[in-house]
């Protein structure tokens, strides 16, 4: 019988030797869980802004994956055993992040300039989707697309890592709080790093010498080419295009481009999109610049009704900034698609000025047009019809309508210039019977909202824009930006530009050329937007669109694989169903896992003799006291009884540790 009792209960130092490895074992486990903690939290602010072909992400992902395999082992040695499911569920999750891993590897090497006809400015990974684009479209149309080259994304991660641009990234954009005036304080932080950055040597020499093989080119354009851009999202407008470069001035006009990666509606429209920063590298697009006559944009479908069998064409005299950029309305050809070409439409607008190349000095010039341009089309009909034709052309090699910059030279000849999926709607809604139109306009970005009007004539203006407002601007320009997840509709008295592309996209529904909006529609007023018709009424007409639309928002696949695999937390509530190691979708859930385990067998909750004693409190707190070190007086052991296992969903079961 004694010898039953000393096995059943354990000598007096065997049992104390015991507890104090256990001790030992439990405290260097809750060490590790709590670093596991951090190691997810810093992953989930790290993808945020940085792919997982970032040394530090990589490096961060093994670091969480070792963490969680030394928590398993210590919960082993706590418990003896019994963690045979949690080693399986270690095991699986880091072949999967290991061979995510092992695919998303960075090529080794990747040039660091090409030029537009080399395979690699056709990789959008390598040279980013304007150029890379342009690049394929120069395979099918080389008469019509120009020649140049691009500055990789290779040379953008040279030129960041220079900077010391991942690591302030983090502290900037991820610990960064307070909204749009914050964000545009780290903005111009993040742009001053790379402008007093010195561009490295041999991307500056690799720049210069392919600038060296076109003596001919005075000017040049020097444009974006984010991975993404002019993609499922466009950016349209986000980032700089400088213009009228001279060929001595190229190396400094990359480092402007690569800055304005860092402005604040760039950084805004990241993080709305759910992109990564460092994830969604910068390429640069260098190309000679055309001497137009005329320029414009060229639609291959009707935005608004993608049946109709015509394709709109805008243009403009001179290169056609003020039309993309929203500050004028421009001429409007609208063309049948069979025959190509033949005009069905033509609606001239007013054009005071011309923007064109400055004379004797880099950048551009504005000049007034005479009478005999202002009236009269842009276009004569014979470079519509050829403009038509190589719309349609690019639209069958891209498998989809495109949405297409051209210019015409002063010798008569097209050139596209650049070309992007085209955003559709589905169609035409029906007219909202019976109610009265404040306004008509053109459809800019199909669909139907309801809210309240707030007009905006300043930057601070638009940053002021409340919840769900129905915003009312001069021109909807790339600034929106900065307010796309707060807008209910957008209602502008000018017509076609980049900001349509960003509004479109994001599923803000909206229309311009609605002439005297700032004189009809009242702030405050109730106002209801059909983007599809290019009307506006009065009062709230479908009431159950209160709420705003949001962008569908993106993460690249990578990214979203690791961040369930690691960062995701579904085991919310370990303490229900007697969850197992095959439960676990992610190292967090793992480490929760082991967490409430080790809990468990070091309290000994559910147990008949537990060490854990419930604190007796006036409040409806289920506390639990483990003295691990004898701290705690005995008096104090003497008012808490023994501990039973809780299993409401409302009291979380937490220990005093005090050693």
């Amino acid at each position: 019988m004694l010898d039953w009792l000393r096995r059943k209960l354990g000598s007096g130092p065997d049992r104390a030797l015991d507890w104090r490895r256990r001790v030992a074992s439990f405290r260097r486990l809750l060490g590790r869980s709590a670093e596991l903690c951090g190691l997810v939290a810093e992953l989930e602010a790290e993808l945020r802004v940085a792919g997982p072909d970032e040394p530090r992400v990589r490096e961060r992902m093994r670091r969480a994956l070792a963490t969680s395999l030394d928590l398993v082992q210590d919960l082993s040695e706590l418990r003896g055993g019994g963690v045979e499911d949690l080693f399986a569920a270690h095991e699986r999750l880091e072949r999967e992040v290991a061979g995510r891993l092992r695919r998303a590897q960075r090529p080794p090497s990747l040039p660091l300039v090409v030029a537009i006809e080399a395979p690699e400015a056709r990789s959008r990974e390598q040279a980013g989707g304007k150029a890379g684009n342009l690049a394929e479209l120069r395979t099918v149309l080389p008469h019509a697309v120009p020649p140049g080259f691009v500055a990789t994304t290779a040379a953008y991660r040279a030129v960041a890592g220079a900077a010391g641009l991942p690591d302030k990234l983090v502290g900037l954009l991820v610990a960064g709080r307070g909204g749009e005036a914050a964000l545009a304080e780290r903005a111009a932080e993040l742009r001053r790093l790379i402008e007093t950055t010195s561009v490295p040597e041999p991307l500056a020499q690799a720049i210069a010498a392919h600038g060296a093989q076109f003596p001919e080119a005075r000017r040049w354009a020097v444009r974006s080419s984010g991975v993404g851009e002019d993609g499922t999202l466009s950016f349209a407008g986000q980032f700089d295009t400088l213009l009228g470069v001279l060929p001595q001035g190229l190396v400094d006009a990359y480092r402007a481009v690569v800055a304005s990666r860092f402005s604040e509606r760039a950084l805004a429209y990241c993080q709305g999109a759910g992109l990564a920063v460092l994830g969604t590298p910068m390429a640069v697009l260098f190309l000679p610049m055309i001497p137009a006559a005329a320029a414009g944009v060229l639609y291959t479908r009707d935005p608004h009704d993608p049946h109709a069998p015509t394709m709109w064409i805008a243009a403009t005299w001179g290169l056609g900034l003020d039309l993309v950029g929203g500050r004028a309305s421009a001429d409007l050809f609208v063309v049948a698609r069979e025959p190509a070409g033949r005009i069905i439409e033509t609606r001239l607008a007013r054009k005071e000025t011309a923007i064109e190349l400055a004379e004797d000095s880099p950048g551009l010039a504005s000049r007034t047009l005479g009478p005999e341009q202002r009236d009269s089309p842009a276009l004569d009909a014979a470079a519509v019809r050829e403009l038509a034709l190589l719309g349609l052309r690019a639209e069958r090699h891209f498998g989809g309508a495109q949405d297409i910059e051209w210019a015409l030279d002063r010798a008569g000849k097209l050139w596209l210039v650049q070309s992007r999926p085209l955003v559709l709607s589905a169609g035409r809604a029906p007219a909202a019977a019976r109610h009265r139109v404040l306004l008509h306009g053109r459809p800019l970005a199909p669909g139907r909202a309801v809210g309240h009007v707030h007009r905006a004539l300043t930057d601070a203006e638009i940053d002021a824009t409340p919840e769900g407002a129905v915003l009312v601007v001069r021109q909807a320009t790339a600034e929106l930006a900065r307010v796309l997840g707060r807008l209910g509709a957008v209602v502008a008295e000018l017509g076609q530009n980049d900001g349509a592309a960003l509004l479109r996209q994001a599923g803000v529904p909206a229309v311009g050329d609605a002439a005297g909006a700032f004189a009809r529609l009242e702030p405050g007023e109730p106002a209801s937007v059909d983007g599809s018709r290019g009307e506006i009424y009065a009062g709230i007409l479908w009431p159950e669109l209160r709420a705003p639309r949001r962008g569908a928002g993106i993460q690249s696949p990578d990214a979203r694989f690791f961040h369930d695999r690691i960062v995701r937390l579904a085991l919310v509530d370990p303490a229900t169903g007697n969850p197992r190691g095959e439960g676990c979708g992610s190292v967090h859930d793992l480490g929760r896992l082991v967490h409430e385990r080790a809990v468990d067998a070091m309290l000994g909750l559910g147990e008949r003799r537990s060490r854990a004693r419930r604190l007796d409190a006036p409040l409806p707190l289920d506390l639990r006291l483990l003295d691990l070190g004898g701290a705690v007086a005995e008096q104090a052991r003497a008012a808490a009884r023994p501990s039973r296992r809780c299993r409401s969903r409302r009291c979380g079961a937490a220990s005093s540790i005090r050693g």
